[in-house]
C-alpha cells in the first residue's frame, strides 16, 4: 500500500518541473526570491534545495502570481495539464490542505509519531513521523509547513526547521498569547514570516536599508522629496519589537495605503524594505540631514456624531459607534456595537461567553459528525463539497451547547468573520460555504441534533445571494489587512469610480477602482481608510436585514 506521504512529494515534483517550463512563471519565481527571503537571500550551499523547496511552497500557494493572476496552484489546478503533469486529486488535496506555522510538541510516541500543537492558532495536530519521533522530545518545536495526509494525519514538509530552545519557546508562547489577546479571529503566520524568523542569517545588512529604500521607491516612480516625507513620518513613531505585523493597523500601514494607489510597486517587498529603514531609524536615529528630522504627526479630526433617532438603523449605528471609539472604547468594543446594530436575536455573542463553556468545541464535533453522516450517506466526494464547514467550529469553539449557536452567531460567522479570516477566495468559495451551511441546517434540524431560530433558513439565502459578490469584491480591495483596522462606512450609492459613503454621521464621497463598483451594492458596510480622496479598501460585508423576521420574509417576497 502506498504511503499517502508520497503525493505531497508528487506534487513538489510537477509543480517545479511546471513552473521551470514556464518562462515567464519560472522569472517571477526566481525575481520573488528577495521577497520571500529578504535581505539578504538565502546563500547558497547545503541549505540550497530545501531554501528552494520552502521558496516554492509559499510561491504557489500564498503568493498571487501577476503571470497568471491567481495563487499558481490554484490556477494549475483548474487546467486539464494537471493530471498529465501528475497533479491528481490527492496532490492537489495534500498541497491546497497544508498550512504554515510555528509548532510546539506536546507529546511524542516513538517510532510512530507525535503531535503538535500550532502556537499561533492553537490547534492540535497529529503528525505521522516515525524517523523524527525517534529524535525529538516535548517541548521541542517546528517551523514550517504541514501537510495532512489521509483523514486525519498530518507530515511536515522536509524543508521544515526543528528547534530545542525552552527560553525560545517560553518567549514564543508569551508573543503568541498577547498577539491573540489584541486580534479578533484566528492567528495565523505567513510563510514569509516564518522564513525570515527561523532560517534567514542572522546578520547585519551590508548596505544602507535608508539607500536601499529610497533606491526601490524612485525606481517605483516616487518621488524624492516624497520619499524624504516618508523617513521623517517613519521616524517620529518608534518601531515596536514587539509587533508580529508591521504595517497592520500602524503608521506603516498608512504608507503602504499611499504607495498602493500611487505606484505599481509590489507592496510585500516594499512593506519588508520599509521595515528595515524603520528599525534602522529607531535603532540609530533619524540623522543628520535634514530630510530625516522628525516631524510631528498630523492631528487627526472627528466629525460630531449626529442625533440619535428612536430606530436604530446601520448608518446611525456606525456613528455611535465612532463615538465610542472616540471616547476611548477599543477596536473590539466597535465591531460588537456593530453587530449589535444588526439587531438579530442578541442570543449569544461567541466572543462574550462565559470563562468556561460547558463542551468547547461542541459545536465542532457536532459539524464532524454532520461530515460523516453525509460520507456515510452520499459518499466521500458529497462530505468534501461542504469540508469548508470545519471552519465553523473553529468560530464557534467557545460555545459550550450547540443550541447556542443561534441567528446572531450563524450571521456574525458568515458575513463578517469569514471575511477577516480571508477564507473567501471568490465567489465558488463562498457558494460553497452557503451551500454547507444549508445543508447543516437542514440536517441538525432532521435529526435533532439542535434546535436553530425561526428565520435561520431565510438568513442563509439571504447569504446565498449577498455572499458570493462580496466575496468578489474582497478579492479587489487595496490590500490585505488586520481584523478591526480602519474606520466603518456604509455604501450610500455608487457611480462609475466614485463612492457615496456614510462615515461619523457625514456623508463623503471618495475615488475607487472602478471594477470594484461592479460587485458593490447600496447598504454594503466597507472597512478601509480615507486615503487622500480614495478609498484604501480593507473588506467588505453584506448588509443583513434587520432581524430574523426580516431575513424569512425577505427570502420569501424574492
Amino acid at each position: 500500500m502506498e504511503d499517502p506521504s508520497t503525493s505531497v512529494e508528487r506534487a513538489y515534483t510537477a509543480l517545479r518541473s511546471w513552473v521551470r517550463d514556464e518562462p515567464l512563471l519560472e522569472s517571477e519565481f526566481q525575481s520573488s526570491a528577495r521577497e520571500f527571503f529578504g535581505a539578504p537571500a538565502a546563500a547558497p550551499g547545503t541549505d540550497r534545495e530545501l531554501s528552494e523547496r520552502r521558496h516554492l511552497e509559499w510561491f504557489v500557494l500564498e503568493r498571487e502570481s501577476a503571470a497568471l493572476g491567481g495563487m499558481p496552484l490554484q490556477m494549475l489546478a483548474e487546467r486539464e495539464e494537471a493530471a498529465a503533469r501528475g497533479l491528481g486529486p490527492a496532490e492537489i488535496a495534500a498541497w491546497i490542505g497544508s498550512f504554515a506555522g510555528v509548532f510546539e510538541i506536546t507529546s511524542v510516541r516513538p517510532g510512530e509519531g507525535l503531535w503538535l500543537r500550532d502556537l499561533a492558532g492553537s490547534g492540535e495536530y497529529p503528525l505521522a513521523e516515525p524517523e523524527v519521533s525517534q529524535l525529538l522530545a516535548s517541548g521541542d518545536m517546528i517551523a514550517g509547513r504541514i501537510y495532512p495526509v489521509g483523514d486525519t494525519l498530518f507530515r511536515a514538509s522536509p524543508a521544515a526547521a526543528f528547534f530545542r530552545d525552552a527560553e525560545l519557546l517560553v518567549a514564543l508562547r508569551s508573543d503568541f498569547d498577547r498577539e491573540r489577546e489584541r486580534r479578533r479571529g484566528v492567528l495565523r503566520l505567513a510563510q514569509s514570516e516564518i522564513e525570515r524568523l527561523f532560517h534567514r542569517p542572522r546578520v547585519e545588512p551590508q548596505t544602507d536599508p535608508l539607500a536601499t529604500v529610497r533606491a526601490l521607491l524612485l525606481q517605483g516612480g516616487v518621488a524624492n522629496d516624497d520619499v524624504d516625507e516618508i523617513f521623517e513620518e517613519l521616524a517620529s513613531v518608534p518601531y515596536s519589537a514587539d509587533s508580529l505585523a508591521p504595517g497592520a493597523g500602524d503608521l506603516l500601514g498608512e504608507i503602504l495605503d499611499r504607495l498602493a494607489f500611487e505606484t505599481d510597486l509590489e507592496l510585500e517587498s516594499t512593506r519588508v524594505a520599509l521595515i528595515a529603514a524603520w528599525q534602522h531609524l529607531t535603532r540609530k536615529g533619524p540623522g543628520q540631514g535634514p530630510s530625516l528630522q522628525p516631524a510631528p504627526p498630523p492631528a487627526r479630526a472627528r466629525q460630531a456624531a449626529p442625533k440619535g433617532k428612536d430606530r436604530i438603523a446601520v448608518a446611525e449605528a456606525l456613528a455611535k459607534l465612532d463615538l465610542d471609539r472616540a471616547a476611548g472604547r477599543s477596536v473590539d468594543q466597535s465591531f460588537d456595537e456593530l453587530e449589535r446594530a444588526l439587531e438579530l436575536e442578541p442570543e449569544v455573542d461567541p466572543d462574550e461567553l462565559a470563562p468556561a463553556p460547558d463542551f468547547p468545541g461542541a459545536v465542532a464535533a457536532l459539524v464532524e459528525e454532520f461530515l460523516w453522516d453525509l460520507g456515510r450517506l452520499e459518499g466521500e466526494a458529497a462530505a468534501n463539497a461542504c469540508e469548508l464547514l470545519r471552519t465553523l467550529g473553529r468560530y464557534a469553539e467557545p460555545i459550550g451547547i450547540p443550541d447556542n449557536l443561534g441567528l446572531r452567531a450563524l450571521a456574525d460567522y458568515a458575513a463578517r468573520w469569514v471575511i477577516d479570516e480571508d477564507l473567501l477566495h471568490g465567489a465558488e468559495d463562498a457558494s460553497v460555504l452557503v451551500h454547507a451551511l444549508q445543508r447543516f441546517v437542514a440536517w441538525a434540524e432532521e435529526t435533532g441534533a439542535l434546535t436553530l431560530e425561526e428565520g435561520s433558513r431565510g438568513l442563509l439565502e439571504r447569504l446565498a445571494r449577498e455572499l458570493p459578490r462580496i466575496a468578489e469584491a474582497n478579492q479587489r480591495r487595496t490590500r490585505s489587512a488586520e481584523s478591526g483596522e480602519g474606520d466603518l462606512f456604509e455604501l450610500l450609492a455608487l457611480d462609475s469610480g466614485e463612492l457615496r459613503l456614510r462615515r461619523d454621521g457625514e456623508e463623503i464621497s471618495l475615488r475607487a477602482d472602478p471594477q470594484l463598483a461592479l460587485w458593490l451594492r447600496p447598504g454594503d458596510l466597507l472597512r478601509g481608510r480615507d486615503s487622500e480622496g480614495r478609498l484604501a479598501l480593507y473588506a467588505c460585508y453584506p448588509c443583513l436585514p434587520a432581524d430574523a423576521a426580516g431575513a424569512a420574509s425577505d427570502a420569501e417576497s424574492d
